[in-house]
């Protein structure tokens, strides 16, 4: 098991680090989980909303180059519709060139046009797989591997404090081949050292995509005892998320966040819910960033 992200100079955030481990450890269900990473629905969560945007407003002319590293640790379902949840590690970065590229751990993004408000971004990332653990009867469904997507993204400011996004993703090689459609505004909330961000999202999904995460072939009904279901195109989440960025000072900072969300429709009615799962998914986590 790797160690935690610790560091000498500053004991108070030492042992949120520690608490916030201790405290997802002895929740009901929770199962560590480090070598598996974070997840790519939590780093989708992490890192796919408005968050960043919002932290950036009026901002727009950084240093050529902005590396950050750091680490984070938090708790999020085993799959999407589980009602079992797992502690898990996760090494983040995020390297910027001016207003022009961005890479994360979900791939790369580059600036097609902006405004003094707005701006249109495209990319290639990484799309969210599907690892249930091995006690779970959604292992006996098909594999939904991690595949690649062309993503295109506009987002901007439409309120001196309030910001949106509207996404489109498509999905060419790999995992479910589907297309993912979101819409997120939010607002932020700001002190010298202190910025929290709430925001609320909703996800529409193809019917690959809602195939693959939440359908249930004939094929393989009888092995896992689940109803056939094939739930087809539909809205999939809604979702509250709240964001904080505390700079620790002109290197460190530390990011907490937290996130409600409820599966609609076809995905809250399909068998790996309601029968095995939750339709309500959390997220928590916090972690740490230095900027050089």
């Amino acid at each position: 098991m790797p160690r935690l992200f610790l560091t000498p100079r500053f004991p108070v955030l030492n042992f949120i680090v520690v608490f916030a481990f201790a405290a997802a450890a002895v929740t009901g269900g929770v199962r560590p989980a480090f070598a598996q990473g974070f997840g790519m629905s939590a780093l989708e969560s992490a890192y796919d909303d408005l968050a960043q945007y919002l932290e950036e407003m009026g901002e727009f002319s950084p240093e050529d180059w902005r590396v950050r590293i750091g680490a984070a640790i938090g708790t999020a379902p085993d799959y999407s519709g589980s009602n079992q949840y797992e502690v898990k590690g996760l090494p983040v970065f995020q390297v910027r060139y001016k207003d022009d590229l961005w890479i994360d751990p979900l791939g790369a993004r580059f600036a097609v046009w902006s405004s003094d408000c707005c701006r249109l971004l495209a990319g290639l990332g990484i799309s969210t797989g599907r690892t249930p653990d091995k006690d779970s009867r959604a292992r006996l469904l098909p594999d939904v591997g991690t595949g690649v997507n062309f993503n295109i993204t506009y987002e901007g400011q439409f309120a001196k404090y309030a910001a949106f996004r509207l996404r489109a993703r498509q999905e060419f090689a790999g995992g479910h081949g589907g297309l993912n459609l979101s819409a997120a505004v939010g607002t932020i909330l700001r002190t010298d050292s202190v910025r929290l961000i709430p925001e609320i999202a909703v996800e529409w999904q193809s019917d690959k995509f809602m195939d693959a995460y939440y359908g249930v072939p004939v094929s393989t009904a009888a092995a896992t005892g689940y109803t056939p279901y094939e739930p087809g195109s539909a809205f999939e989440t809604a979702a509250l998320r709240l964001t904080s960025f505390y700079d620790l000072d002109e290197n460190w900072q530390l990011i907490m966040r937290g996130e409600a969300g409820l599966l609609l429709g076809a995905a809250k009615n399909s068998p790996l819910v309601r029968e095995d799962g939750d339709s309500f998914q959390g997220l928590f986590g916090i972690g740490v960033l230095y900027e050089f």
